[in-house]
């Protein structure tokens, strides 16, 4: 077992699942409601780097979704990306490492391995090289759902061991996800990419989600992309993917029940308990998350 320790006090906090404190460089203000949304496109790296990333599409990808915050929508990415790799016709690994609510391993079209990293505040160091194994060893993409409460030890042992650096000799890549939303648990959600951003090493690229689901993305009058912690980080960032509120009523109910019944996008537009307009609002979704990822992985 591992006992996070060392420089990382910063990322590492008093105690694991405790709140990490704000950097000064950007203390959220008081959060206000307003109209302005945030444009709904993929944002990738400069120009001058469009070319490396298009080579770069040919490499296997290790993803880790990698949040303090419960109910960010973790294990949503984590479907979304297996799915998006299902749709290429590519090979993908499955994990589910969250102890708490294990969403992810549910949707059995997903061949999802279930695996318990934690005991009580504790990372087991074993069992996490156990999942390393496959991922190393395997000519597939690999998608890991982290939980809550393993944040602080996940991130620790992947900068500890230099994960990163034995997934790049095994011929794939490390990309970290940091998921921001709106509401009252932005402040916390944009402390956890400063952290990621400035102790993760520059190998390891980083997504951001943008979440409206509990609310549009912003500190004061400023949209993400106008946030300190974006421009701060701008350069590590491989590139961005919105997720737009759209109607709780429609959109948001048929998302909530493919997810309820733990059904994949094509499952759901098979099922005979899905009206027609149901599946299709469901087929824009799929495509529009599919677009984007498209623009940046």
């Amino acid at each position: 077992m591992t006992h996070p320790q060392g420089p990382l006090k910063s990322l590492l906090g008093p105690k694991p699942g405790t709140a990490l404190p704000a950097p000064a460089s950007f203390q959220a203000p008081a959060l206000q409601e307003a109209s302005i949304s945030i444009p709904q496109t993929s944002t990738a790296r400069s120009s001058s780097e469009v070319e490396t990333r298009q080579g770069d599409a040919a490499i296997r990808k290790v993803h880790f979704i990698l949040n303090s915050k419960g109910g960010v929508g973790k294990s949503f990415v984590a479907f979304l990306l297996a799915l998006y790799y299902r749709h290429l016709r590519e090979p993908v690994l499955c994990f589910d490492a969250d102890a708490t609510t294990a969403t992810f391993s549910r949707f059995a079209a997903l061949n999802v391995t279930r695996i318990t990293l934690m005991e009580g505040t504790i990372l087991n160091a074993r069992r996490f090289d156990e999942m390393l194994e496959p991922i190393l060893a395997e000519d597939a993409h690999c998608v890991v759902d982290t939980g809550t409460s393993s944040f602080v030890a996940v991130s620790h042992y992947l900068i500890e061991n230099d994960v990163h650096e034995q997934i790049r000799l095994s011929g794939k890549k490390v990309v970290v996800h940091a998921i921001i939303v709106g509401g009252s648990t932005l402040k916390e959600t944009l402390n956890d990419l400063y952290e990621l951003a400035r102790q993760l090493p520059p190998e390891v690229d980083i997504v951001v989600w943008l979440n409206e689901h509990f609310g549009l993305i912003k500190q004061g009058d400023k949209t993400f992309t106008d946030m300190e912690v974006f421009k701060q980080n701008r350069h590590r960032i491989r590139g961005m993917v919105h997720l737009p509120l759209r109607t709780a009523a429609t959109f948001g109910e048929d998302i909530k029940e493919m997810m309820a019944r733990h059904l994949t996008f094509e499952e759901a537009v098979a099922s005979p308990d899905f009206t027609l307009m149901a599946k299709q609002r469901l087929r824009i979704i799929e495509i529009d998350v599919r677009k984007k990822l498209r623009a940046i992985l």
